[in-house]
């Protein structure tokens, strides 16, 4: 197909259509990404508060050292 025959406004809207397809990639991307790391802060926060409270309440002794220093 030649360009002669394509309307002159068919070239535009194609350019915004992938323009607008892509920047609602990036942003799904983004949002996913954000509302990980709010899932994991969330459970982290979770999982330290309840550990708490169960020393607190007698059902667990502290832990007295940190895992991550632990492993490596």
């Amino acid at each position: 197909m030649h360009l002669e025959i394509l309307p002159i406004w068919i070239l535009p809207l194609v350019a915004v259509i992938v323009f607008a397809s892509i920047a609602v990639l990036v942003w799904a991307r983004i949002r996913t990404r954000r509302a990980e790391q709010r899932w994991r802060e969330r459970r982290r926060k979770n999982i330290a508060h309840s550990r708490a409270w169960d020393w607190v309440m007698g059902r667990r002794a502290p832990r007295l050292t940190d895992q991550r220093s632990a492993a490596e």
